[in-house]
């Protein structure tokens, strides 16, 4: 016999006389659906995920839901490219959740998909507060479901669940421990698994370090619970300070042997520091959205968050009661990101008035770095060799003293693109391998990947083909272990240069194709340096391949790029060269 027990989280209680039915008795199975597990022996669990939604434009079971749902209103009906991708913001925006959906769907009788989706905006709760009829009273609005489960938990079980509304993604056990249990007054970890029981918190099972989250819906529901209490601001704050610490951390950690450690780390926690900085912008507190922009700035640019970290400096400026210090070090964070995306216009324009802020504020770090910056710009314009070189001297020596942890790297690097723009080529060459060498030390990668980049450059100009190749193959692994796409696309075309060079002439225009990709992907441009060299090449695999050139660019733009390069340096033979396999070892 097959006995079906439906929402039985209502009659928890009654959990141990069902496994002493099934003791008791043979052939009997029980198909229970609750929102708590029942804790009994012979349990077998079964957890149900909420609708795929999608992420690349593709029909998933949630916008199937949507679809379904606005055919039954609206008999024939056709969705239109505009009313997809409704249903696919609709869909991720309400986490997948079957019920949602349904709220959310019965307003199609009066309104369109983009017009569902613009009225509902992020006010979920409210939005969805009309069901039908025939609904059980707990599920004609989501406000009234998620009523029903905070009624089953006890008084510790909610107080947590309120409190972890302040998280956005997911959280560690530690921080949920600092930040929303400080006093110690309940066991943390067995009220985070009366939730997850409930099904309130999610515990991702894929990850090797435990760490819970809830969907958005129900964090907003949970926020709600929060305010109630009188105590948001509080926990905001402890979760504001935790997140700033462990950024700071980070940005040290980042010049270390710990460097792709704490890459990993930072990125777990990025949800939760874009959440510090955007209540910092909301209530126009510019101090603490810059200290957590000086504390991601290597995270942004070791990562390839370029774009990011320039979003985010520009909102800091444009807030009206920005202090002129905090809009000088926005500035220069943004220049930093602009440069390593190829924008030089930030350079050119803001730091003659950042260094000057700067340096009255006594703000070492920021002076510096916007010197270095400065004295490539001016390099690359054709000043004098012994101005650009005292001011990288001078910027070098300041960031070291600032506790720069890779400012002498930083300064060996900038050395030697400056020396390879005025034509002395061994004296690059020799400044980027003692920058490698000097990285390699230190066990990070970020510098080295510089280094090696520079290497490559400089061996292409001294007609060293095969050590250009190797040193492009070099840098593009480092790159795609620090996941820096800005970064593994200029290794891709220093690769497709190599190649062309060595008469591989398909193999170049397959790469210099995927390089393309990637600069369109990750919108940067070209460093103003190497542009001319780029033209070239570009011109030559043009010439050289005729109509394929073309082919190759579509099926680029076409396939899945990481795919892509993968199968291309898969068929790389002189990956088993030392200098290239060494990169595999642990450590870096």
């Amino acid at each position: 016999m097959l006995i079906v027990l439906d929402n039985m989280e209502q009659l928890a209680d009654a959990a141990n006389a069902l496994s002493d039915l099934l003791a008791n008795t043979e052939h009997l199975q029980l198909l229970v659906t609750s929102r708590r597990i029942l804790a009994v022996r012979g349990e077998r669990m079964y957890a149900l995920e909420p609708l795929a939604v999608p992420e690349d434009g593709a029909v998933t079971a949630a916008v199937d839901l949507f679809l379904e749902r606005a055919r039954a209103v609206h008999p024939g009906y056709q969705p239109n490219n505009a009313d997809l991708a409704a249903f696919a913001e609709l869909s991720r925006r309400l986490d997948g959740l079957p019920l949602a959906i349904e709220l959310a769907a019965a307003r199609l009788r009066l309104l369109s998909p983009p017009a569902l989706l613009e009225r509902m905006g992020y006010q979920r709760l409210d939005f969805l507060s009309r069901g039908a009829r025939d609904l059980p009273s707990r599920q004609r609005t989501l406000r009234d479901t998620l009523d029903w489960s905070l009624a089953l938990l006890p008084a510790d079980s909610k107080l947590l669940f309120a409190r972890l509304s302040v998280f956005v993604g997911s959280a560690d056990l530690q921080a949920i421990e600092q930040v929303a249990n400080p006093n110690g007054q309940f066991e943390t970890l067995d009220v985070i698994a009366d939730l997850v029981d409930q099904s309130l918190v999610r515990a991702p099972a894929e990850v090797a370090e435990p760490r819970f989250g809830m969907l958005e819906t129900i964090r907003e529901y949970a926020a709600e619970q929060l305010e109630a209490t009188g105590t948001a601001s509080d926990y905001r704050n402890r979760h504001e300070a935790h997140y700033l610490q462990l950024a700071e951390r980070g940005a040290v950690a980042l010049g270390t042997a710990e460097q792709l450690e704490w890459l990993d780390r930072l990125g777990r926690e990025n949800a939760n520091f874009r959440a510090v900085m955007r209540r910092a912008l909301g209530r126009h507190d510019t101090a603490t959205a810059l200290r957590m922009g000086r504390a991601l700035n290597s995270y942004w640019y070791i990562g390839g968050s370029h774009s990011e970290g320039r979003g985010w400096m520009e909102q800091i400026v444009a807030v009206p009661s920005v202090r002129p210090e905090e809009r000088a070090a926005a500035r220069a964070i943004d220049a930093i990101q602009a440069f390593l995306q190829g924008d030089y216009a930030p350079i050119e324009t803001a730091l003659d008035d950042t260094l000057r802020v700067a340096d009255e504020a006594k703000d070492g770090r920021i002076f510096a770095l916007a010197r270095l910056l400065q004295a490539i710009a001016r390099a690359d314009a054709g000043s004098e060799e012994g101005d650009w070189q005292t001011a990288v001297s001078e910027a070098s020596r300041r960031l070291e003293t600032e506790g720069e942890p890779l400012a002498v790297g930083f300064g060996l690097v900038t050395e030697a693109v400056l020396a390879r723009i005025h034509g002395r080529l061994d004296e690059a060459r020799r400044l980027a391998q003692d920058a490698y060498d000097l990285s390699k030390r230190i066990g990070e990668l970020y510098v080295r990947m510089n280094a090696s980049t520079q290497l490559a450059r400089a061996y292409r100009e001294l007609n060293d083909p095969a050590a250009a190749h190797r040193a492009a193959v070099e840098t593009l692994l480092m790159a795609r272990r620090l996941r820096n796409v800005t970064s593994e696309t200029y290794a891709l075309e220093l690769w497709a240069s190599a190649e062309l060079r060595e008469g591989q002439v398909e193999r170049a225009g397959r790469l210099y194709a995927l390089a393309e990709r990637g600069y369109r992907q990750v919108g940067s441009g070209l460093w103003r340096t190497d542009a001319k060299r780029h033209h070239e090449l570009d011109t030559e695999l043009r010439t050289t391949l005729g109509d394929r050139y073309e082919q190759l660019l579509n099926e680029a733009q076409a396939g899945d790029l990481d795919q892509m390069v993968d199968e291309l340096v898969q068929s790389e033979p002189r990956l088993d060269q030392p200098q290239v396999a060494r990169l595999s070892s642990p450590g870096g």
